[in-house]
């Protein structure tokens, strides 16, 4: 029985994909499938993928699914390979990042003693692509331990606001439930935001398990149209909760909020930074806009690191 399915998406990474294949096979256990899906990679990204498991044994090669498709974008390949998945859980993987040696026995270890739980998640070392320097670890203020409705802990997921997939593994029937809105960024908002809030049991584990990877170059590095539009549905999606728990829903909102403003600011300049804020003002929640405007200024000096 497959006991987790990791997705891993592969699009122009030809500089990392070996590294992320290599974490995974030191310690892929044979109950566990990767399934690798080419966006239509135009680089060598796939060549890099066939060659390191041409190296591993025939069993392990069949623990891998390749998948090829079109250039659609990160969304349609976690669906397409979140349809086909044999696992009982789902995780996913970024190309350009890499797991930790403890990934798989820390899952399933879990998986095995805690059988009902809905999601897992867990932490993550945040490093610089260049200089290897880390910058910080991703999900450590939230404390070990088995959640379920729990509002504290709610409350410090959404101020925390690391949406981000690969840090989480979840059951597939609700995966297949909640399959990833498509053409947009951000979408791991919508998706993950949706899923905390349902009837679910979580155990968080205090462990960081991925190394998450900052590239200038990747989709949401720097500010460009197509990233404040995300901004922009990913607001509009959590403010529809109206409801016991909005206020948990408003701490994400406001960090959501800043950061959309500090990404205005800098894709329009000044000038038509503040028409943008006239249009802000008319689509948002003016209950919260308030505060974001006020803590703006101290937000602006992220501007010289995008």
């Amino acid at each position: 029985m497959v006991k987790l399915s990791l997705i891993v998406p592969v699009y122009k990474v030809q500089d990392y994909i070996e590294e992320c294949l290599l974490s995974i096979v030191r310690q892929l256990p044979s109950d566990v499938e990767v399934i690798i899906i080419n966006d239509g990679s135009p680089d060598d990204s796939m060549c890099i993928v066939e060659q390191v498991l041409r190296g591993l044994s025939e069993n392990q090669q069949k623990q891998f699914v390749i998948l090829n498709q079109s250039n659609q974008g990160q969304s349609v390949a976690r669906n397409n390979a979140i349809k086909i998945a044999k696992g009982r859980y789902i995780g996913f993987l970024d190309s350009d990042d890499y797991i930790a040696d403890n990934y798989f026995e820390t899952i399933l270890t879990h998986i095995e003693q805690q059988p009902n739980v809905d999601l897992f998640s867990f932490s993550a070392i945040h490093f610089e692509d260049v200089s290897n320097k880390q910058l910080g670890i991703l999900g450590d203020q939230l404390p070990e331990g088995l959640f379920k409705n729990d509002h504290i802990f709610l409350k410090k997921v959404f101020e925390e606001c690391s949406w981000q997939s690969w840090s989480r593994i979840v059951k597939a029937e609700i995966m297949q439930k909640n399959l990833f809105p498509e053409n947009i960024l951000l979408e791991d908002v919508q998706v993950f935001s949706k899923i905390y809030l349902e009837d679910i049991t979580i155990y968080h584990i205090n462990k960081s398990l991925v190394h998450y990877r900052q590239r200038t170059t990747s989709s949401v590095a720097k500010a460009n149209q197509k990233l404040i539009d995300g901004y922009k549905k990913a607001i509009l999606f959590l403010e529809k909760y109206d409801n016991s728990k909005a206020d948990i829903v408003k701490l994400s909102l406001v960090k959501l909020k800043v950061d959309y403003l500090v990404h205005c600011f800098t894709f329009y300049g000044v000038n038509a930074f503040f028409k943008e804020m006239i249009k802000y003002h008319a689509f948002t929640d003016r209950k919260v806009l308030f505060p974001v405007i006020y803590t703006i200024g101290r937000h602006i000096s992220k501007l010289v690191k995008l």
